[in-house]
């Protein structure tokens, strides 16, 4: 009977611990699951918004290209009537003089027009301006001149095409709707979608009326494809699964699409929209691991339970007084723990930029940075975006502590920091805003060192903030020198703190070095500091490299200096190098 219930009483006890203990694990694991699938699905829609207004202005500009480039060829057109004399007679071939399959530069006649063969000869000229821009734009499917006297010059990709649909349907091109638009403008007019009349796709128009000593004489357009555009689109993803389209309905709403996320942009020069879609299930991948270990961590503790309690009870069975927990649920349990902070290490690693060069297609800038944390999650952190086409924001910051606590700080700092700074607040107003909400219910008593600059791409204008933060490296020029910007209190120290922004204008080819005081603090076995000195004469050593190889010379050399010492705090480093203004033929 006393066996008996020392048996049971031992039972109950083993029970209630490890059910406490699992459950306590379970809630922590999924806290930090739901933080993580926010952060990741609030940085996902950021960054898909960011390309979706990219490429919207991308194919704005394209759109103006064409236009600017029509505008040149309406002047020339303009010319050859204006000025005649200057222009020798050129033979045209007729349409029906065209070989099938090429590229021919030809004319017919408007249905039921009478025109003048030297007319057509003085317009032949206009080959010199259509054919090497033909050559320029291969978007560019056909190129044309229609004269008000019923002249229709053609530049075309499908020129022997042109025989059935336009001359022997008697088409005719005065009736079209990019004619009588142009005709009716000031200026180049880009036309609504339609069906090529010789059927090789939807397509625009852009055209402009053609103006001589005042007297209207014609339209000069061209016509694009519109899946020429949703390539040009395509080519702007930064990879993985995201899509772009081009939605080409007036006033059109894309229709919900479950599973996906999705953001729009609207174009400016035509009531187009951008869409950009990701599927949710590859934002959130990395949380869906977390749900599949904490499901094995489930079953694997339900086995553990099982095995735990049958072997208390035959244990408590033989020796009453002397009962033991078997070192193999030690193990176990170990093990257990050694699973999930695995699982939060991908999660931190995931959560920062990593991919380089992050925006392959902005040229003003080139930017590189490094996270190696001290243990298996960290409380550094460094990140980037593009708050809007012009303002990059770049971030660095230390989270006192280490560990899981210090991880935790981690995210919500960060998430706090971005969050804030696409809803368009100045870096003084993000600090200050930030500061106020991490002291409310710090019990902790957790801080962050933190450095956040917004920088003009187009002007070179950096804007910074410094809280507690080690002063950064900036070369201007000849070698590097530190920037001793403003300083001000850490975040979480203390409410109501104000901070005063820093302003410094770069020029082309500045390099911006920021780091954690994992660097200057990292010490060897004779417990020396590695130190700002050294820091500085390292990095003026390795000032002629690209700022991908600055950063690794930089971290090889801290470990040289502490080798034989193990490394005491996480070890943190982004650069970034503004390259100045990149004209719209460099950065379409």
């Amino acid at each position: 009977m006393i066996r008996r219930r020392i048996t049971i009483a031992f039972l109950t006890v083993s029970i209630i611990s490890l059910l406490a203990s699992g459950i306590l694990s379970l809630v922590q694991l999924n806290s930090v699951r739901n933080i993580t699938e926010e952060s990741l699905i609030e940085t996902a829609y950021a960054n898909l918004q960011s390309l979706a207004d990219e490429t919207g202005k991308t194919i704005d500009r394209r759109l103006q290209k064409y236009s600017d480039e029509l505008s040149v060829m309406r002047d020339y057109m303009s010319d050859i009537y204006a000025n005649p004399d200057r222009y020798k007679l050129v033979d045209v071939p007729y349409v029906y003089d065209i070989t099938e399959g090429v590229l021919a530069f030809q004319y017919f006649p408007e249905p039921g027009a009478t025109i003048d063969m030297n007319e057509v000869r003085l317009l032949g000229n206009a080959a010199r301006i259509f054919v090497p821009m033909k050559k320029a734009f291969p978007g560019i499917t056909s190129i044309y001149f229609v004269s008000e006297n019923g002249i229709n010059l053609q530049y075309d990709d499908d020129a022997y095409g042109k025989r059935k649909a336009i001359v022997e349907d008697e088409v005719a091109m005065q009736g079209r709707i990019w004619y009588s638009s142009a005709q009716n403008s000031d200026g180049p007019v880009i036309s609504d979608v339609y069906e090529n009349i010789t059927g090789i796709g939807n397509t625009i128009a852009v055209s402009a009326p053609v103006f001589a000593g005042g007297e209207f004489k014609g339209v000069v357009g061209l016509d694009i494809l519109v899946d020429e555009l949703n390539r040009e689109i395509a080519l702007i993803s930064v990879g993985g699964s995201e899509r772009a389209e081009l939605i080409t309905h007036a006033g059109a709403q894309p229709a919900a699409m479950p599973g996906m996320l999705a953001t729009t942009s609207k174009l400016t020069l035509k009531d187009w929209t951008v869409l950009y879609t990701v599927p949710e299930s590859e934002v959130t991948a990395p949380v869906k691991d977390v749900d599949d270990r904490i499901l094995r961590t489930i079953l694997q503790f339900s086995v553990l339970l099982v095995l735990i309690l049958a072997l208390t009870a035959i244990a408590a069975n033989i020796y009453a007084e002397n009962i033991s927990v078997p070192l193999t649920a030690i193990a176990v349990e170990k093990e257990r723990i050694s699973a999930e902070l695995d699982v939060a290490t991908q999660i931190q690693s995931s959560m920062l930029p990593h991919i380089f060069p992050p925006f392959p297609h902005r040229k003003e800038v080139d930017i590189f940075g490094i996270m190696d944390p001290a243990r298996e999650v960290g409380g550094d952190f460094y990140d980037f975006f593009l708050i809007d086409d012009k303002k990059l924001a770049v971030v660095i910051a230390d989270v006192s502590g280490k560990g899981v606590p210090a991880a935790l700080f981690m995210v919500i700092a960060k998430t706090l920091l971005s969050n804030y700074a696409l809803m368009g607040k100045s870096p003084k107003d993000v600090f200050e805003t930030i500061n106020n909400t991490l002291c409310e219910n710090n019990d902790a008593g957790l801080f962050v060192t933190c450095f956040m600059g917004y920088l003009d791409l187009a002007t070179g204008e950096f804007v910074s903030v410094n809280a507690g933060h080690n002063p950064p490296l900036l070369k201007r020029g000849g070698a590097y020198e530190y920037y001793k910007t403003k300083h001000g209190l850490v975040l979480a120290g203390m409410e109501n703190t104000a901070y005063t922004e820093s302003r410094i204008v770069l020029a082309p080819n500045d390099v911006l070095y920021l780091y954690t005081d994992g660097i200057t603090e990292a010490d060897n076995i004779s417990k020396e500091f590695y130190g700002e000195g050294r820091l500085l004469e390292t990095i003026n050593k390795n000032k002629s490299m690209n700022i991908a190889e600055l950063c690794a010379g930089i971290r090889q050399d801290v470990a040289i200096f502490a080798k034989g010492a193990g490394q005491a705090d996480d070890i943190t480093m982004l650069a970034i190098q503004f390259n100045g203004i990149v004209s719209r033929e460099q950065n379409p």
